[in-house]
């Protein structure tokens, strides 16, 4: 009786060192997940997210499988939407950022896109290549679409052009994509010319308000507008003249 004794304290003893000694998620280990995260444009999310549609300045988290709550590592990617997270220990672990959700059913504004990923090695390096996450289509793009607005001065009843100029502090807007109503609106400089920046790949649609020239709109006014896509990156888009009469 004695000696079971012994050896139930001897197995209790040893399952309690083992229970202590066994390492769960986190940090203190040898292993590395790094990856680059990539953004589409909400409001055109029929277009294709490529290589060069990197993220850069957006956090990305980094959960342990033992978190309960919130998150256990954050950092934010660098100029080429790159991450990485050192000196992790073996474990399941999930990484998120937030963006915009395009299927419109959460509530809120953001929302995660979470990746899954396991670490079964010590020196174990984790790539996590297909995070994206949508972003507003006038928000941390690179492109541009420039323009200006041309005035065609004629006289009441549209029968004598009396001169022409570039519009000067003409409001002019840009309605993204699927977007119902404008999505920034922005004043001419002193030649007509105005630039919309900061712009993702997507399509887009610049109008202005002109005089009626045919005089069949009740309101007198009627808007001219130019359809534009950009598909590249840091594309700088230059419209023709958006032409009005006055």
């Amino acid at each position: 009786m004695k000696k079971k004794f012994t050896l139930f304290i001897l197995f209790s003893i040893a399952l309690i060192i083992f229970t202590s000694c066994k390492k769960e998620a986190g940090t203190g280990g040898k292993a590395i997940v790094k990856g680059k995260l990539y953004a589409g444009n909400y409001h055109s999310p029929e277009f294709i997210v490529s290589q060069e549609d990197v993220e850069p300045e957006e956090r990305v988290f980094l959960v342990y499988d033992n978190e309960q709550d919130g998150f256990g590592d954050d950092i934010r990617t660098n100029h080429d939407g790159s991450f990485e997270f050192k000196y992790l220990r073996k474990g399941n672990y999930k990484i998120f950022a937030y963006g915009m959700d395009t299927s419109k059913v959460s509530s809120s504004p953001k929302t995660p896109v979470l990746r899954n990923f396991e670490i079964s090695d010590k020196k174990q390096n984790v790539e996590i290549n297909d995070l994206i996450i949508y972003q507003p289509a006038n928000k941390g793009g690179s492109a541009s679409i420039r323009g200006k607005i041309w005035v065609k001065n004629y006289n009441a009843s549209f029968t004598e052009l009396k001169g022409e100029y570039g519009a000067q502090d003409e409001t002019v807007y840009l309605k993204c994509g699927n977007e119902v109503s404008y999505s920034e609106r922005i004043r001419t400089s002193y030649d007509g010319s105005f630039e919309f920046k900061n712009l993702r790949k997507g399509k887009y649609e610049i109008y202005t308000y002109s005089k009626d020239s045919a005089q069949l709109s009740p309101s007198g006014t009627i808007m001219v507008k130019h359809k534009a896509e950009i598909n590249s990156r840091d594309q700088i888009l230059q419209l023709n003249n958006l032409v009005i009469f006055n």
